[in-house]
């Protein structure tokens, strides 16, 4: 989801250039927001249920790690 940003340490969602493209389109004053849920057991459950094949493979849970927000040396 792109929502605007509260202050100069968000990264933006987009370039400035160009300008008009990117202001219409909100990204070059807004910023991403991202939420992840960790749905494994029920996930497992549902393609477990739709897919019967799945009943014999063992899937092993990667959970992602923590997010941190890139330093400016980090995007160059």
């Amino acid at each position: 989801m792109v929502r605007e940003r509260k202050n100069d340490t968000e990264l933006r969602a987009g370039p400035l250039i160009p300008l008009i493209d990117q202001s219409v389109a909100g990204y070059s004053g807004g910023t991403f927001h991202i939420h992840i849920l960790n749905n494994y057991d029920s996930d497992r459950a549902f393609f477990r249920e739709k897919y019967p094949a799945l009943q014999a493979i063992t899937v092993d849970q990667v959970v992602l790690p923590e997010w941190r927000q890139p330093s400016k040396e980090d995007m160059n």
